[in-house]
């Protein structure tokens, strides 16, 4: 770590993951074949710190387990993107 490169193989994603963004979904299949990070501890004011994932599976669903997720679902999904 301190010479500002990890790497983990092998990761599962939390199942709430993206209740911490108040989203309205949950992980069913989160894996993630490998994660790098780069950190340029000695420049680090100048250099950005680098993230690459390899081989990334990620299944959500809409998030309904309590009424007031459902109201913000129901109008999160009722909605089109493009």
């Amino acid at each position: 770590m301190w010479s500002g490169k990890i790497s983990l193989e092998n990761l599962t994603l939390r199942q709430d993951i993206f209740k911490q963004f108040k989203l309205p979904l949950e992980v069913v299949i989160g894996k993630l074949g490998k994660l790098m990070i780069t950190v340029p501890w000695a420049s680090l004011r100048t250099n950005p710190v680098d993230v690459l994932i390899e081989d990334i599976l990620i299944v959500v669903r809409k998030y309904t387990t309590h009424l007031s997720c459902s109201k913000v679902s129901n109008r999160f999904f009722a909605r089109t993107y493009y």
